[in-house]
């Protein structure tokens, strides 16, 4: 549970309390006092299913606890309202298709620990034909959806990207889909352009700057700036 005192979208939520619930017990975190406790039972927490037990978040917080400081959220749409909604607009689907990475640039945390600790993890075609179709299904009610292919490098699985615009197009319930893709750029040629042409991809291409800077960090798996390729 999250209180604060503010107003969100239709949400009415009081008061600065949360709870952590982590693998060395349950934690409450006080936003007044900036301070953390352990909870022994968190039974002790209620009264009912819902309402904080007052005496024993006084003790826990050492401080004077205010039954108003609990939440209180008053949906502008019921449960059904707010399940469709949910089922029915879902508007971009970000596929990491593997986290494996061409470059080894000097500020990613794995820059020098991929071949130890990055298996090479490679998301199937059975995976993301069945995130397409979920996806799919509950985009229905709009007219434009997203889908986006990201990495590592998804270049690395350009095979698998083909496929999986062939196979939304397919399942298309009338939803105009666009397709966006992050690279590095290292894998971008003729044929691979022109791909991305024809079906009107949204492409990102990171690049830090001038050379100088760019082959400063963002080099190959043999240390080497990858400035001109990119730009070229």
């Amino acid at each position: 549970m999250l209180f604060g005192d503010l107003l969100f979208k239709g949400l009415r939520v009081m008061a600065l309390i949360k709870l952590l619930h982590t693998p060395k017990g349950v934690f409450i975190y006080d936003a007044i006092t900036n301070s953390i406790a352990k909870i022994l039972s968190e039974n002790l927490l209620y009264d009912n299913l819902t309402d904080f037990n007052t005496e024993t978040i006084r003790n826990v917080l050492g401080r004077q606890y205010s039954p108003e400081e609990k939440i209180e959220i008053s949906p502008p749409l019921n449960y059904e309202s707010l399940k469709y909604l949910i089922q029915h607009n879902c508007s971009q689907l970000v596929l990491s298709v593997t986290e494996q990475c061409n470059m080894r640039c000097h500020y990613c945390a794995y820059h020098d620990r991929y071949d130890v600790d990055i298996p090479p993890k490679l998301m199937s075609l059975t995976v993301a034909k069945k995130a397409i179709e979920i996806f799919i299904k509950n985009s229905i009610g709009l007219s434009e959806i997203i889908i986006s292919f990201y990495g590592g490098e998804p270049l690395l699985r350009f095979e698998l990207i083909k496929e999986c615009v062939l196979y939304a197009r397919k399942l298309s319930l009338g939803q105009h889909i666009k397709f966006h893709i992050t690279t590095n750029g290292l894998l971008l040629n003729d044929e691979i352009v022109k791909y991305l042409e024809e079906n009107r991809f949204v492409v990102s291409v990171s690049i830090d700057g001038p050379r100088f800077l760019h082959d400063r960090y963002r080099v190959s798996i043999n240390n080497k700036g990858t400035y001109d390729i990119v730009i070229n």
